[in-house]
């Protein structure tokens, strides 16, 4: 049995799917599947969809909900896999067969790899960690705790993607970089690590233009948008791009390193 919450909410078990229906149910089944094995209780579930304004019908919503999963579980013969008690509900499934909490996990083991110098491993736990993503993370989903766990999924994902740039940059393949990753700027604008690496990457691919034009597009946004000014450290790198300087020389890592933290995320 598989849980999908990247992109279209539904359950998988084989070759056989079946859809919740409504968006609170599908916020009901992620509440669930992100909290795998472990009971949810009727007040964490209410405090989760309805936030602290409740509905006098809040409990019988939730066992519409439970009801709606109870029944494509049953569709897919796994019934049995939505568990109750008096308190409230628990879906027993393995956690890596929820395609957030897995994506979770192959960041981690990535990290882990990376951190022994297993830089081919950690690109390919993070590559297959990305690719679970087909859509907004819990995108069709309802319920006050949504909002929150789809920021908190995001940044994990622009980590992720930092990540597995500095990987990259590692391996001197700079013009698949900015190939690759430069539109991902639109999705995530005010992130500076990654913003760096990609003048980096710019500069390197031999387009010393793009990086400064880079720079100052990013510098206007962040100033419009929170009033901040780019980092010492982004200050520095567009420094060096301007005057050549030798430590950004592709043998030289002052400015790209796997997981580093010398480029702060905004």
């Amino acid at each position: 049995m598989r849980v999908t919450l990247f992109g279209t909410s539904l359950l998988q078990n084989g070759h056989q799917r079946s859809h919740i229906t409504r968006a609170q149910n599908r916020g009901l089944l992620a509440l669930l599947a992100l909290n795998a094995n472990i009971f949810v209780t009727y007040d964490w579930a209410i405090e989760a969809l309805w936030g602290g304004r409740p509905p006098s019908s809040a409990r019988t919503q939730i066992h519409t909900g439970v009801h709606a999963i109870r029944r494509a579980l049953r569709e897919l013969a796994a019934e049995d896999l939505l568990t109750s008690n008096a308190c409230g509900y628990a879906l027993r499934i393995d956690p890596g067969q929820v395609d957030a909490t897995l994506f979770e996990r192959k960041v981690q083991q990535a990290r882990s790899a990376s951190a022994v110098d297993n830089h081919d491993e950690a690109t390919t736990l993070l590559e297959e960690g990305l690719a679970l993503w087909r859509g907004p993370a819990l995108g069709d989903a309802a319920g006050s705790f949504v909002t929150g766990a789809r920021q908190r999924l995001d940044q994990q994902r622009a980590s992720a993607i930092e990540d597995l740039i500095a990987l990259e940059m590692r391996a001197g393949r700079h013009t698949d970089v900015v190939d690759r990753f430069s539109a991902v700027i639109d999705q995530f604008p005010l992130r500076e690590r990654l913003r760096g690496q990609l003048m980096l990457a710019q500069f390197r691919a031999g387009n010393k233009v793009a990086a400064i034009e880079n720079y100052q597009q990013f510098r206007t946004q962040l100033a419009d948008k929170i009033g901040l000014d780019p980092s010492p450290q982004l200050r520095a790198l567009q420094h060096a791009i301007i005057r050549d300087d030798i430590s950004l020389d592709v043998n030289v890592q002052k400015f790209a390193t796997p997981f580093d933290s010398e480029l702060p995320v905004v």
